[in-house]
């Protein structure tokens, strides 16, 4: 619906059921049945269907303090927090702070990402029962410290090298 090949498509408005102005700001959790737009503030965790049908646009002036689990996501503006989507589009001026699992993804030039990349069904869904991740965490190398993620002809990537080499600090 949204994916498409080399080319950004416009996003028409016409068809969704739920439309949230720039004005508008939530403070809990954010349900939705249908399809979304959202272009304000929410701090709190969105859920939407997971059926086809279950779309949620991220616009460009919005940000988002939680967790977003639905069908489709296409992210234009700020996220905190983990996304979980079948179908996952990140736009270009976008910024994922948080993991994400996604079953198909596009990545426009110019968005950014700062969290795992998970592709679903290739390990427990990290939304489910399981233990919940740490949301707005930055990976930092250690001053005064090589990073060894550097390969050379014949070299091996020695995973333990580099995890001690990185810190996590959390963001203000």
């Amino acid at each position: 619906m949204f994916f498409g090949k080399n080319k950004q498509k416009a996003i028409s408005t016409e068809t969704l059921a739920t439309l949230m102005d720039t004005s508008v700001k939530i403070e809990g959790n954010f349900f939705f049945d249908k399809s979304a737009r959202l272009d304000g503030v929410i701090i709190g965790n969105i859920k939407g269907p997971n059926t086809k049908s279950g779309v949620l646009i991220i616009g460009p002036k919005a940000q988002i303090d939680g967790d977003i689990s639905c069908h489709s996501v296409v992210v234009l503006g700020a996220v905190f927090g983990n996304i979980e989507a079948d179908h996952l589009e990140v736009r270009a001026g976008a910024k994922i702070n948080g993991d994400v699992v996604y079953s198909v993804i596009e990545v426009h030039q110019g968005s950014n990402i700062n969290g795992r990349m998970v592709l679903k069904n290739s390990e427990k869904s990290l939304m489910g029962d399981s233990e919940p991740l740490p949301r707005k965490r930055v990976l930092t190398g250690k001053p005064g410290h090589k990073s060894s993620s550097t390969l050379k002809n014949n070299d091996s990537l020695n995973v333990n090298e580099i995890k001690k080499n990185i810190t996590e600090q959390p963001l203000s």
